[in-house]
């Protein structure tokens, strides 16, 4: 006797559509919501764009074609290189102090009690609005009455200007986008310690391992796969820094804090120059999309993943 499906594919034949190409059908159809939301929300304002960075524009006025003048007027602007700068330094800034301050934090949360407890506290600064937070640390930096330097003068040390020092602005929102982004990223290398089989770290006490030892040699390799993966993510959000910005030093002292974003924003929201905001844009997520690739490639090198 044929089973149903031999019936269902018999049948299939039998209109005149197989069994296979009308499933494929059914996952088309499931799948086309959301590559339209991904076609109208992504795809296609990416694609325009690119296109925009083709004209002159101020939005008022017609659209003026333009060809590749904006994108070589990118390359001769001492503006954007400084920008761009700006924006590596927090990248190099934020990034690995924050995957190695999360890691270092999950670790403690794996092994004290009341982990619920803590693991709630640090995570609160991370679901916490930005302006908010950003509002909140304006205070703590104030030159005059600021916590930190309030502390700092009952010592009788020097109290330094912080965000309004041209040489500390971009080190000092490193240190509060640290302190807000941490906890979150915690709750990731927290899960995946939570992974690791407890008998690799009993054989290694057995053998005599100190902590350094399994934290170095067990615990990093382990969680390698997290680390990667927090290491894109913050990377791609780093490069992308601007509420922050907008919110604290307006780019300021100066030019001092102008990442690559905020550029983008003042080109095309100040001076309504869009067709060279969107040209601006465009070399970021190129730049975005290069450095992920270039991780990619060097991942192969350092990242364990078990079989």
């Amino acid at each position: 006797m044929p089973s149903p499906l031999e019936l269902q594919t018999h049948k299939s034949v039998k209109r005149g559509i197989p069994a296979f190409r009308r499933d494929t059908f059914w996952a088309w159809g499931m799948l086309s919501p959301t590559l339209a939301g991904l076609l109208l929300f992504l795809w296609g304002p990416l694609l325009y764009a690119v296109a925009l960075g083709f004209y002159q524009w101020d939005i008022l006025t017609p659209k003026v074609f333009v060809g590749a003048e904006n994108y070589l007027k990118l390359f001769r602007d001492p503006m954007f290189y400084h920008s761009l700068k700006i924006t590596c330094y927090y990248v190099l800034l934020f990034v690995p102090s924050t995957v190695a301050v999360s890691l270092v934090l999950a670790v403690l949360l794996n092994k004290i009690r009341f982990a619920v407890f803590f693991r709630t506290l640090f995570f609160m600064p991370s679901v916490s609005m930005t302006v908010a937070t950003s509002l909140v640390w304006l205070l703590i930096y104030n030159p005059q009455y600021g916590l930190i330097n309030s502390a700092l003068d009952l010592f009788g040390l020097q109290k330094p200007g912080w965000i309004y020092d041209p040489q500390l602005v971009v080190p000092s929102i490193a240190l509060m986008a640290l302190w807000s982004g941490s906890g979150y990223t915690a709750i990731f290398y927290l899960a995946a310690l939570q992974n690791i089989p407890r008998d690799v770290y009993e054989a290694a006490e057995i053998d005599g391992a100190t902590a350094w030892r399994k934290l170095w040699n067990i615990t990093v390799p382990l969680v390698s796969p997290t680390t990667f993966f927090l290491l894109i993510v913050n990377l791609i959000g780093s490069f992308q820094a601007f509420d922050t910005f907008y919110v604290m030093t307006k780019g300021g002292p100066g030019d001092s804090s102008t990442t690559l974003l905020y550029y983008i924003y003042e080109n095309a929201f100040r001076s309504y120059n869009i067709g060279y905001a969107s040209s601006l844009s465009t070399v970021l997520f190129l730049v975005i999309i290069l450095i992920t690739i270039v991780q990619f490639q060097l991942q192969k090198k350092w990242v364990f993943y078990e079989r």
